[in-house]
Formats: structure tokens, sequence, C-alpha cells
């Protein structure tokens, strides 16, 4: 088909526009929008307000608040009783089989410590710029790095395809946005899907996201996501306790790219293991300002802190390798999630698959397997090999290759809107 020439801003006539929130991030990432041909609009002034003038550092907040006595009982739930309820909230105590929808169009609003610089760019908890003003520079600029190399584009049409994901994975959320990454069988790269998929979340919304250790026997999600050890489910329902009126974000531990992570427990004897009901009081807790939140579940699907969390959840992302024995267990846990009252999640379920090796067999393997798959759910998420993730430790997306990113960023926008591009 033939095309009329460019107009004067260098992009095709009748090319989607892209929103100047998106043009803005592909700035960031150091592309030229103009140059590629991608219409855009000018640079949003509230984006472009959040960064300081060439040469000045923004300091870093104040301070934060006293979390008050730092007293973590190991074999108690927090304070020895229930935390004081918000209005309108329901207890942890309440035998609910599912969280409470959120009321309204938007979380409910935490009044900000004065020691954050706040902004509301976009408004409301979610929107892509509504954590950046209280996050301090340092955060913001890490989670822009690891995302930056995704610009090293060569066509308009796949920068045009990139900033489409982008704008999926960083678009408002009405109510919170709560997705379980499980499996029947261990090893198959759940936890570290569950990191990518955060580490990307994070990076594009500028905070809001939060990644939790749901595994009854302990994960090692928070080894993949920072060299500090976090404060567990339990430690983080205590400081609630003594500050309930704070911020829960303060409460947490922040990755540096602004990812909240929450341990399940702090001994790997499972002393203080969170119940099922500590789980589901702290994820309700930090939906007050977090939207989006993951859970990186057991292989023990019928574990009483599991069961909970399915019960609740809004999607679920199945991880999986090539291989025979991974596939079938994929399988068996869809068909397990349909038997069991879960067909809903079943049927919008994502399968991740993860390669662990790197040869022409298994890429060919893994191309197989995604066929097949694609003909049990509507959603296949390929990760290819990465010798930055098979190594193990801490994740850097910023040493990853560019098609792991890639891949981590469509997964985040999956996690968002439900749906793959």
């Amino acid at each position: 088909m033939e095309q009329s020439g460019p107009d004067e801003s260098g992009a095709a006539p009748g090319a989607a526009q892209v929103s100047p929130d998106v043009a803005e991030e592909l700035r960031r990432m150091g592309l030229d929008p103009a140059a590629m041909g991608v219409p855009t609009g000018p640079p949003s002034p509230q984006a472009s307000a959040q960064r300081p003038p060439p040469g000045q550092r923004q300091p870093p907040p104040g301070g934060r608040p006293p979390p008050g006595r730092q007293v973590h009982p190991h074999n108690q739930s927090p304070g020895g009783g229930q935390p004081p309820r918000a209005p309108g909230q329901v207890g942890p105590g309440v035998n609910s089989q599912k969280f409470p929808e959120q009321q309204g169009s938007s979380h409910t609003q935490v009044p900000q410590p004065s020691s954050w610089a706040t902004t509301s760019a976009t408004g409301g908890a979610g929107g892509p710029a509504s954590v950046a003003g209280a996050m301090p520079q340092s955060v913001r600029r890490g989670g822009r790095t690891g995302l930056r190399g995704l610009g090293n584009v060569n066509s308009a049409g796949r920068a045009m395809a990139q900033a489409a994901v982008i704008e999926r994975a960083s678009a408002r959320l009405r109510g919170a946005r709560r997705v379980a990454f499980l499996s029947f069988k261990g090893g198959v790269g759940k936890t570290t899907v569950t990191a990518l998929a955060g580490l990307a979340l994070s990076s594009v919304r500028r905070g809001g996201v939060a990644a939790l250790d749901a595994d009854p026997d302990r994960g090692t999600l928070v080894r993949r996501l920072d060299s500090v050890q976090p404060p567990s489910i339990r430690d983080f329902l205590w400081r609630v306790y003594q500050s309930p009126q704070s911020d829960p974000r303060l409460l947490a531990h922040a990755t540096p790219s602004g990812l909240l992570v929450l341990d399940s427990a702090r001994s790997p004897i499972l002393v203080d293991a969170p119940t099922p009901k500590e789980l589901w009081w702290a994820v309700r807790t930090l939906e007050r300002t977090c939207p989006v939140i993951l859970l990186d579940c057991g292989t023990a699907l019928t574990h009483p802190v599991t069961a909970t969390m399915l019960k609740s959840v809004d999607a679920v992302v199945v991880v999986t390798t090539p291989s025979d024995d991974a596939v079938a267990a994929c399988f068996s846990t869809l068909g397990w999630l349909e038997r069991n009252g879960y067909e809903q999640l079943a049927k919008e379920a994502a399968v991740a698959i993860t390669d662990v090796r790197k040869s022409r067999f298994d890429r060919r393997l893994h191309a197989d397997v995604r066929r097949e798959l694609g003909q049990r759910v509507q959603t296949v998420l390929g990760f290819g090999f990465d010798a930055g993730l098979v190594r193990g430790g801490v994740i850097e997306l910023d040493r990853l290759s560019v098609t792991t990113r890639e891949a981590a960023l469509e997964a985040a926008a999956w996690v968002v809107s439900g749906h793959a591009r």
C-alpha cells in the first residue's frame, strides 16, 4: 500500500501518536522519537518538572520517621492481637474467602510524611509518576538504567511497539492487581520470573509495586532482588501495628529500583513464618499505596497459605521450562486449578517458559513447547537463556540481554493489563 510522505514532524500520516508520558519515557532511555519517525507530542510538563536542572542533584529525603520500638517477637502475632482497623477495613481475624473489593476508583490516599518531596504529576497511586517525587533521585535513576538498553532499536515500528508495551505496563489501575506466580514443579524459574516482572514494573511505574515471598517453605525471592535482608511479613505487620498512620512504603524494604519486598520469614527454621491471616493482612495493608502486588508462591498449592492467596488473586502465571516433566507439571497445574474452583484463573492464566541452557536444540524445543502451550492458554511469555540469570544472586537489569529485558517488560505489561501485545 502506498503511503504519503511524512508530515512536518517526521511521522507518517495516520500513524498512531504515543502519549507525552510514553514519549518522555523513550527520551529517558536515550531515544529520539522524532528521529525514528514516531509521532509524539511535546514532553509533559509534569514529567519534565521531575528532573533537576543539568549538573544539579536532587538532595535525598530528610529522613524517615522512626518506626518505633524495634521489637520483633517470633512466636506471636503482631502486638499480641489484631492491628487497629482503618475505617471500612476488615480485620485479619475475619474468615474472608476473598479480598474485599476496593471502593471507588482509586486507592485510599495516605498522608505523605513531610520529609518526602511529593509530586502529583499524574495523580493517584499507580500512575506512572505517582511515587517518583517520593523516592530519592538515585532510586529513580537506578530503575531507569535497567531498561535503558531497550531503546537500542533500529526501526520506528519496533520503537512504537516498545512504547505500547511501556504504556500498558504504566497504565493506571482501578483498584489493586494481585498476581500469583506458581507451579507444581520447583526449579523452573518461578522466583526469577517474579523478580523480573517486579523490577520491570517498578522501573516503568516509578514505585507502587510490591513483591512478597508467599512460599510457606521460604523461597529465595529476596536474594534475587537485593543483598539487604528485608523485614519479614510478620516484622512488617508489627511495624504497622506500632505506627498505624505511617505510609506502608516507609515500613517495608525498597530495592534500588523502588520495588517493595517482604520476606516470608527471617529464619531458615521458619519460626516466624506468616499464617494465612497474616499474609492476607500484609497484602491488604500494602494495597493502600501499592496497586500492584506480586506473590511468589510455593509448589504446595493446597497449603493453607497458598490456598488463601489463590482465593484472592486476580491472575496467575504458571512457570515452566521446555523439558517434558516441567511441561507436564504445567498442564497438571492448570488442570488442578480448573478442578478445584479456579476455572477463571486457569482460563485467563499466562504461562512463562524459561530456558536454563543455551543450545540450538533447546531453542527449537522452546519454540515447539510455546506452540503447544499456546493451544492451552491465551498468553505465553518466553524468557530465553541469559547467563546473568543462571549464575544466581541479585538480578541487575542493566546486566541482562536486551531480549531478557524485553521479555520482563512484556511480563510486566501482562501483569497490569491481563493480556499480551
